[in-house]
């Protein structure tokens, strides 16, 4: 055999080892979003906790949030890893990356916050300068966003973890439509 016919069968046997990886990753991805939320099944910011922990480990994030736009059409903090902005309400503002996400509908990857001139100057509030915002949708809609950073294995975020964060993001959507079912359950029984 060869130099080059070694060469081909090794990347070949590592991309179906990366293939497998990745399915057995979203296979237990899925599994997890099934148990977190009937473990937390009446508390629905227990369970997206639970999920944005599980999706940072798997992208090898160290910070994250997953952020919900409300009734009142703003976005709110519904989980995150700094746990004081948990309920923190963000109206909507065009300096803002979240709501840049929300209005493009498509990710933003920002590689050094306090050097990006899309965004209002007001401190990262992050350790690294470098993350990663997706949209989360919900029947093709927009419904809020998801924010990762701190990267541990690498500088920056790219494209594949981008893919791999919408191909977990999309295993949230039946559960976001549950809970927007018992919201306006809830605000019927209280009218």
């Amino acid at each position: 055999m060869n130099f080059r016919m070694i060469a081909v069968q090794t990347i070949e046997t590592m991309s179906a080892l990366s293939e497998a990886h990745d399915s057995i990753l979203t296979n237990k991805y899925r599994n997890t979003v099934a148990a977190a939320f009937k473990k937390s099944a009446l508390d629905f910011r227990t369970f997206l906790n639970e999920i944005l922990e599980t999706t940072l480990d798997i992208l090898y994030a160290e910070r994250g949030s997953i952020m919900l736009i409300n009734e009142k059409g703003n976005l709110v903090v519904e989980a995150a890893t700094k746990k004081p902005i948990i309920g923190l309400e963000i109206p909507p503002c065009n300096e803002n990356v979240a709501w840049t996400v929300v209005n493009t509908m498509k990710p933003v990857f920002v590689e050094n916050i306090e050097n990006d001139t899309r965004f209002k100057k007001s401190g990262s509030g992050y350790a690294k300068d470098y993350f990663m915002s997706i949209p989360i949708f919900l029947n093709k809609k927009i419904a809020g966003v998801f924010n990762l950073s701190d990267k541990m294995v690498s500088l920056l975020f790219d494209n594949s973890d981008y893919e791999k964060a919408n191909e977990l993001l999309s295993v949230l959507e039946p559960y976001l439509y549950i809970n927007k079912l018992a919201n306006y359950i809830r605000s019927l029984k209280n009218q």
